[in-house]
């Protein structure tokens, strides 16, 4: 009866110890998740920043250019004659 009671109590640390890796391992992945979002936010606010200045020189070339700012089929940003926008 002792051994059983033994084998029992054994179990039982095991599962305590192993519900508290699990804890610990749901803390350390929350703040993980919590570290990655907080970067990506960051990291759209630069991209947004990018192509808001890259649609701001696009823009300035085309009127230095006196011309319409545009983008082919490629994708490419170009600036297309105004004799070629009427």
């Amino acid at each position: 009866m002792s051994k059983a009671i033994e084998i029992r109590t054994l179990l039982a640390s095991l599962d305590e110890q192993a519900l508290e890796q699990l804890c610990q391992e749901v803390v350390r992945l929350d703040e993980e998740n919590a570290r990655l979002r907080a970067d990506l936010a960051r990291m759209e606010e630069n991209a947004e920043g990018w192509r808001d200045e890259a649609m701001s020189l696009h823009e300035q070339l085309a009127t230095a250019l006196g011309g319409q700012p545009g983008i082919n089929q490629s994708g490419a940003l170009v600036v297309v004659p105004m004799e070629r926008c009427a």
